[in-house]
């Protein structure tokens, strides 16, 4: 009964990181070399997916999967490690050049909030 329940959970929080990454369930399932099929039964909590499966669905969605089983798990974090989480999501798809222009907002924003203190 509560291992049905965490299946669940690993599935729904999967899936809000798939769609938070705007993936389809298909190319989660390519790049993670599954079966679109098996994918999506993990997605709804029907199967029982092994360690090694996890770690290809958290891989082809580019996520750390100490963050995937922290959510399932319910694991509270701060705000602001949460904020940091996401961007992190956000700017792992980044370009070497992207994230140099990123960096340099940053600086200049946290510079300018201090500045206006």
């Amino acid at each position: 009964m509560a291992g049905d329940i965490l299946l669940k959970q690993l599935g729904e929080e999967l899936r809000r990181l798939r769609k938070f990454r705007k993936l389809s369930q298909e190319e989660v399932a390519e790049r993670a070399e599954l079966h679109p099929t098996y994918y999506g039964q993990v997605e709804r909590g029907e199967v029982n997916p092994s360690i090694k499966t996890v770690l290809q669905i958290v891989a082809a969605i580019e996520i750390d999967p100490a963050q995937l089983i922290n959510s399932v798990l319910k694991i509270k974090k701060s705000e602001k490690d949460s904020l940091l989480n996401e961007i992190l999501i956000m700017l792992k798809g980044a370009s070497t050049k992207q994230l140099m222009l990123i960096r340099s907002l940053v600086a200049d924003t946290v510079e300018w909030s201090r500045k206006s203190k």
